[in-house]
């Protein structure tokens, strides 16, 4: 086995990437015959933080060629680290760091270091015969990061109407890599059935996710979270969002405030926040995900049920809800919103929440009677409640985003008034 092997040369060359624009690869040979090779990813938006992406600036690509950092690597890098043990990757980085010697990397170009730091590593894998994730997290190397999948584009990543960059999706309820990735998909093509039954594009941004053209991140977010429903995931128990915001390509330097281009064209007029309302801005995207995060199921009775004359066979008219905050979403039970469902069906759902309308026959508490429901969390709890007079109507749409034609959920939700708080007010009404 290996202790010592030597880097023996070093090149670099200019390449394009996904996106058509030019990014470095660079090519380690350790020893005589382990060739390790990178190329170096290049994000549509640079953070103002970030390390700087040396480019070359002129009319050649448009100002994005990578010449002068190739350069650097062929003539000013590989010079200094051949000669080196392979191995040594942190004396490696720490080499690449002296020479550059400055905070942000733009001595040599953080995409010429990281290329050699990147081909190196893989070198070193090649040479031992084993893979790069087991040569740089150990031979016992067995856990990876939870995933997140960009599912839906917007800023510098799409030409949509969309401010936020990113929006994605980290199955943290996953037993495993493999099955977080499964998750995942799900979500990310019950997503796009979900904008197109609304109308909406399918078309995808540079990395893959969705671009359609929204009022905002509040909606966007929306859709995403009905699509982790109706996947059949728990939002913030199985699968949290996650978010790029990628600020600084918001920023306006002179008008020292953050402006929502996207959202400017949509609402018809300029949308800017300062920072303190940025931050404001963050914190209701936030809550959003909270409300799907304490959804309650729930079971809506359809006031043409025949409840109590079909008993004990139990079928009636009924509606699954998912109720988070102010907003209900419907989902499908066999294909359609109204479906005759069964004791059996009932029992196998579970609701938390079971709604009554007011002109049905039967009342809450022949519900909460009825020996066949008595394991129901609803009927354990004695979460059975009637709607109030005039409220139980279902046939007029609610915003898009939404699953579901739910004429309270939306008078609910315009008043910003808390599913949680109808239900303990119900008799008030």
């Amino acid at each position: 086995m290996y202790r010592f092997l030597p880097i023996t040369d070093v090149y670099a060359r200019e390449i394009l990437d996904s996106r058509g624009n030019p990014t470095i690869e660079v090519e380690v040979l350790a020893g005589e015959d382990c060739l390790g090779r990178a190329s170096v990813p290049s994000g549509a938006s640079t953070g103002q933080y970030e390390a700087l992406e040396l480019r070359d600036g002129k009319s050649r690509y448009g100002g994005m060629g990578v010449e002068l950092a190739v350069e650097h690597v062929n003539a000013r890098i590989a010079p200094a680290v051949i000669g080196l043990n392979v191995f040594e990757q942190p004396a490696l980085d720490r080499v690449l760091i002296q020479l550059d010697g400055t905070e942000n990397k733009s001595g040599l170009g953080a995409n010429a270091m990281l290329g050699v730091s990147m081909a190196a590593a893989r070198a070193a894998a090649k040479a031992l015969r084993i893979p790069l994730y087991s040569y740089l997290g150990g031979v016992n190397a067995k856990r990876l990061p939870v995933p997140m999948m960009n599912i839906m584009n917007g800023g510098r990543h799409a030409d949509n109407t969309i401010d936020i960059q990113e929006f994605m999706i980290m199955p943290v309820g996953a037993c495993c890599f493999r099955e977080g990735l499964r998750m995942c998909s799900e979500v990310y093509h019950a997503l796009k059935g979900l904008l197109k039954k609304h109308g909406h594009s399918t078309a995808v941004g540079d990395e893959g996710g969705f671009a359609p053209n929204l009022p905002d991140a509040r909606e966007a977010l929306r859709f995403i979270m009905d699509a982790v429903v109706k996947a059949g995931y728990k939002p913030g128990k199985d699968i949290v969002a996650a978010l790029d915001v990628a600020a600084t390509e918001l920023y306006d330097k002179n008008l020292k405030k953050y402006t929502f281009e996207g959202e400017s064209k949509m609402h018809g007029h300029k949308v800017v926040r300062s920072t303190e309302e940025l931050i404001d801005y963050y914190e209701k995207q936030i809550n959003i995900i909270k409300e799907y995060s304490t959804a309650k199921q729930t079971v809506y009775i359809g006031s043409n049920s025949s409840y109590l004359e079909t008993a004990p066979t139990g079928m009636y008219q009924s509606k699954l809800i998912e109720t988070a905050g102010g907003v209900n979403v419907a989902k499908d039970i066999e294909g359609d919103y109204w479906t005759a469902v069964s004791y059996e069906t009932l029992l196998q759902l579970n609701p938390e929440v079971i709604m009554v309308p007011s002109g049905a026959t039967y009342s809450v508490q022949d519900i909460l009677n009825d020996t066949q429901l008595t394991s129901l969390t609803a009927i354990k709890n004695k979460t059975v409640y009637q709607m109030p007079k005039g409220i139980e109507e279902w046939d007029s749409p609610i915003p898009s985003g939404i699953l579901g034609t739910m004429w309270l959920t939306s008078i609910l939700h315009e008043n910003d008034y808390p599913f949680d708080n109808f239900v303990k007010d119900v008799s008030s009404f």
